[in-house]
């Protein structure tokens, strides 16, 4: 179960009316090596090095990182929801970092449907979905293509980050590429609820790319429109009555001191 979180942040660079959590980094990107934009020349992110207690999502483990939150977008007639997301990490291993996308109610901040898990369990594992917390998508969901791997190619950089093209310990690291999530709508008023973070404890990154969010009606995200310099904003999503298929889940064992990360 998620809990309230309710605070000022900065938006680096965000469309109107889309929001950053408190201590979260992320903003808007051009083409960078292995991660150009899934459509037009630009798209989001957010990455683990955020401040944002994630503990309230419920995956076990869950210490810090950052969520974002869209802007509201309505539909008077059933439709189909698409978005692309792609993961890239740097960790893994004893230490999942994790993504998580919600479609969630603009009333009632409940969740509809879970759209997309991501984690960095294993070397060999797949990312998409995630094996292991935060679980599988929800009924419905469709993803394609249907299972996403790390393609170990160095990937950035992205905020300041390079990514891959190993990760922690052993196996690929850097993207997984772009996966298309589809989901039918009901008419009503939706947002969409993102989130990124580390496992066990804060070290090495991981992120979300966020892109081409549109209806069978036309495209809906704005990234092509976003201001190019960081501009005030406000965290303001209501996270209770949200809950996670968690599915299998896995807590990292034990610290990385050796490698310069706290306990």
């Amino acid at each position: 179960m998620f809990l309230c979180v309710a605070s000022a942040a900065a938006a680096q660079s965000l469309p109107q009316g889309w929001t950053l959590s408190d201590g979260g980094t992320g903003g808007i990107a051009t083409a960078v090596a292995d991660l150009p934009p899934s459509e037009g020349q630009q798209f989001a992110f957010i990455d683990s090095t955020g401040a944002t207690d994630l503990s309230v999502t419920g995956v076990a483990g869950a210490t810090t990182g950052s969520a974002l939150l869209s802007s509201v977008f309505s539909v008077d007639t059933a439709r189909t929801l698409s978005l692309d997301l792609n993961f890239l990490t740097n960790d893994g291993e004893d230490f999942p970092d994790f993504a998580v996308v919600q479609l969630i109610d603009a009333t009632t901040m409940a969740n509809v449907a879970t759209l997309y898990t991501a984690n960095t369990t294993c070397d060999v594992c797949r990312a998409v979905p995630a094996v292991g917390g935060p679980g599988d998508v929800s009924a419905g969901v469709s993803l394609n293509p249907g299972a996403a791997y790390f393609d170990g190619q160095f990937a950035g950089l992205l905020g300041g980050i390079p990514y891959g093209p190993g990760k922690w310990l052993s196996g690929t690291g850097g993207a997984t590429g772009w996966v298309t999530s589809s989901y039918d709508l009901a008419p009503g008023s939706y947002q969409l609820a993102f989130f990124v973070g580390n496992v066990s404890d804060p070290g090495l990154e991981s992120a979300l790319a966020i892109d081409n969010i549109r209806t069978d009606a036309g495209l809906i995200e704005g990234f092509e429109m976003a201001p190019p310099v960081p501009e005030p904003s406000a965290w303001s999503l209501l996270l209770g009555g949200l809950a996670l298929l968690l599915g299998k889940r896995f807590v990292g064992r034990g610290p990385r001191a050796h490698r310069g990360v706290p306990a």
